[in-house]
């Protein structure tokens, strides 16, 4: 209760994502919940409103959220890396 959730979104195509998906399982995230979006959010948007605006970038993208409040979007593996070890 008192550590607060963290949610990754990685957004963009499914197949860019992947290098980031495998950075955020490098790290061990006991309170993390990881949301992908491949797509665009279309439904899912409806029902985590804080991910509508959210996208690829072009590729690939991860926003780092603590308590659904999230830092700028990384797209790279060593970004996303220190953004994971400057929230822990």
């Amino acid at each position: 209760w008192h550590a607060g959730l963290w949610q990754i979104v990685i957004a963009g195509d499914a197949q860019a994502a992947q290098t980031l998906k495998v950075e955020v399982a490098r790290h061990y995230l006991p309170f993390g919940i990881v949301i992908p979006i491949a797509g665009g959010a279309g439904a899912l948007s409806r029902l985590l409103r804080f991910t509508a605006s959210m996208t690829g970038r072009g590729g690939a993208a991860a926003y780092v959220c603590r308590n659904f409040t999230c830092r700028q979007p990384v797209t790279t593996p060593a970004d996303l890396a220190q953004e994971i070890e400057s929230l822990a």
